[in-house]
């Protein structure tokens, strides 16, 4: 359980559709929200399940606390990070009210549709009538959709949250249609007519067909003022043509403006066939084996070695793993895995990208050595000290700026950016003199217009530079203790304060740590004192 512990600190952000805000402080970019307590349950790190009541405390979009209150009433607050899990407890159809005055607020048959395209059959009601605009008029939707499936239990999409793109009620033989416009459900008078909305190229690619554990890659993607075209790289797959022939060997697909527009298909001869959609009635990737894969990569971690994947839900499967690519983390050189890929028993390859969350750890047992991997913020970062009470890892994107290094790259940036803009007006004073001295203008008219020229032109490239991105980083890590799952960042000036805070009640006042630039040594230090003389 020590792994998962450190995983929920980093998982992505469940949906607060269910949840309402009781209070919200906003400070700069720092955003508090509390929410009101609902029915739901928690799941301690023992695997103890505490039904009653449950509260959220979320910053900047990440829920760091959850609150319970228990029947009898008391509370206790919890840090997100040392609970196996939690959830509410959902409403039954047959348990809310469903006989309200307008229609269109109780539920019906019908469908939604989510941002990703996917579309789910089910009963649908609408709520919270308010004024909506769409097109600059005015009209009356709902904020929310609620929908339940064959279980019939209560979904709920606020139409701000953008997860629920379109829906449709059928009340009595008569079908509504609501499109989501700025945040609220429209009605739609013409849904025949209607362009369902546009969604993303990661969106689109999402919804093609695809076994579990592959996924469509881009390969490039070409712009012109008028359409977007995205090629994906080859993958194992197949397609069916009209007359039922299945041909197996790797497929790309072509989209155009966010529509699919084309299936390329590649034999294993190497032969190329490209395929309109209208041509095919079947298409899809499936699993690479493990003997079609390289696996003589020059970097031992890109090769499969015995080891484990740890999945969202807390499965633990034993496996051969390699590692997939590497990604540079933003501010600093940081070099981490953008992906994973597994063998099963059966040698059949499954393959994620960090940003797809589904698999949250991993461990690979290089000639001896376990190298463990977390997933933090959409790459593979290597954890150090995994196997004892505290470890640690980078973050690959810190939040400590070095501002006196800071200034001096703003600086270098300011002057060379005026040594451009003066270039550039001079040459463009100079084709402004040139132009007048064509147009036969006078003396007073070529001066003003080479001046103007020039300043027009040193002024749009000074204003264009964002000297506020010209910012170096500390390097920082993640410290967690991996006995109660609390996390704290750390770097070279706040590491011995933190590391007292940590000891805390053990008769610790000072540490051994030295006072050196390198935080890699610091780290190492900081770990072994930790373990030397924690008290709990």
């Amino acid at each position: 359980m020590k792994k998962l512990t450190i995983l929920f600190l980093l998982m992505p952000l469940f949906g607060l559709s269910q949840y309402t805000v009781k209070s919200q402080i906003i400070s700069g970019s720092r955003s508090v929200v509390i929410t009101n307590y609902i029915e739901g349950h928690i799941i301690e790190a023992s695997g103890q399940r505490m039904d009653g009541k449950i509260a959220l405390k979320v910053i900047n979009e990440d829920t760091v606390e959850v609150r319970y209150k228990s029947p009898s009433g008391s509370k206790i607050k919890f840090n997100r990070s040392s609970l196996q899990g939690f959830d509410i407890v959902r409403s039954l159809v047959s348990e809310v009210k469903n006989d309200y005055k307008n229609p269109i607020k109780n539920f019906h048959p019908g469908y939604i549709i989510f941002s990703s395209g996917k579309r789910k059959e089910g009963l649908v009601a609408s709520v919270n009538q308010t004024l909506g605009t769409s097109d600059g008029s005015k009209a009356n939707g709902p904020v929310n959709v609620k929908y339940a499936g064959q279980n019939n239990e209560i979904y709920e999409y606020p139409a701000s949250s953008y997860k629920v793109t379109y829906y449709m009620q059928n009340i009595n033989g008569e079908e509504h249609h609501f499109k989501n416009v700025k945040g609220t459900y429209i009605e739609i008078e013409n849904p025949n007519k209607v362009i369902e909305p546009k969604i993303s190229i990661e969106e689109v690619l999402a919804a093609q067909k695809s076994t579990e554990g592959t996924y469509y890659s881009i390969k490039l993607t070409k712009r012109s003022t008028s359409r977007t075209e995205v090629i994906t790289h080859y993958h194992k797959g197949y397609v069916v043509d009209q007359s039922g022939n299945q041909r197996s060997g790797e497929i790309a697909l072509s989209v155009y403006n966010g529509v699919l527009s084309e299936i390329r298909f590649r034999d294993p001869e190497g032969n190329k066939t490209n395929y309109d959609q209208s041509q095919v009635t079947d298409y899809g990737l499936v699993n690479y084996y493990l003997s079609e894969i390289k696996n003589d990569y020059k970097d031992p971690i890109q090769n499969f070695y015995p080891g484990y994947v740890i999945l969202e839900n807390g499965e633990k499967i034993e496996a051969l793993v390699s590692s997939k690519k590497h990604g540079l983390g933003e501010g600093k050189g940081i070099i981490g895995p953008i992906g994973v890929r597994f063998a099963n028993e059966n040698e059949v390859v499954f393959e994620y990208l960090a940003k797809q969350h589904k698999v949250v750890y991993y461990m690979q047992n290089i000639d001896g050595e376990e190298q463990h991997f977390v997933n933090a913020q959409d790459m593979y970062i290597r954890v150090e000290n995994p196997n004892e009470r505290f470890s640690y890892f980078q973050n690959p994107y810190p939040t400590h700026e070095r501002k006196g290094a800071s200034f001096v790259l703003k600086d270098v940036i300011r002057q060379t950016t005026e040594e451009v803009a003066e270039n550039a007006a001079e040459k463009a004073a100079q084709k402004s003199v040139e132009k007048s001295i064509e147009n036969r203008e006078g003396l007073v008219t070529t001066a003003n217009n080479a001046r103007i020229a020039a300043a027009g032109t040193y002024q749009g490239i000074i204003s264009g530079v964002n000297y506020d991105h010209a910012k170096i980083y500390f390097k920082e890590y993640f410290l967690v203790d991996n006995k109660t799952g609390n996390s704290v960042i750390v770097y070279k000036r706040n590491i011995e304060d933190e590391v007292i805070k940590i000891l805390e009640g053990c008769d610790v006042s000072t540490t051994s740590i030295s006072s050196v630039e390198n935080i890699e040594l610091m780290m190492s230090e900081a770990i072994a004192f930790l373990e030397a003389n924690i008290c709990e």
